[in-house]
């Protein structure tokens, strides 16, 4: 094996179908047929990684204080959102009310779905879904 075999889609994309909650079964669009997908970008590319760095320096700032860390859990899941909607690229046969546009608006309304972050957090941190030959 060589590294440089290896090819690396972190920063261009890798392609996620998305699952139905209950049944586990992707999604498909009525009209085309065709799984819903999100484009995302892994989390070893520089979206991800700028904000996995500020939660990092936001803790050690208050490691060695009496201030309090000033981390709440609905703070972090804005990190989170913030951070998934920077790493994604496009929606692909998408449907909320109509088709659904990669744009701010409708990542965040995605986003705000726990169970569509939840499968797009998985699916970014799993290198594999990024690196193949």
């Amino acid at each position: 094996m060589d590294l440089a075999d290896l090819k690396d889609v972190t920063n261009e994309g890798a392609e996620m179908v998305l699952k139905h909650p209950t049944t586990n079964e992707p999604i498909i669009d009525e009209e085309t047929k065709q799984p819903w997908v999100i484009v995302l970008k892994g989390k070893d590319s520089p979206e991800w990684q700028r904000f996995a760095k500020s939660i990092a320096d936001k803790r050690l700032s208050t490691m060695n204080t009496s201030e309090p860390m000033g981390l709440t859990a609905d703070g972090l899941e804005k990190v989170n959102v913030d951070q998934l909607c920077a790493c994604t690229v496009a929606f692909k046969h998408i449907r909320y009310g109509g088709p659904l546009e990669a744009d701010e608006q409708g990542k965040r309304k995605l986003y705000a779905l726990p169970w569509v972050r939840e499968q797009a957090n998985k699916f970014v941190n799993d290198r594999a879904n990024f690196l193949g030959n």
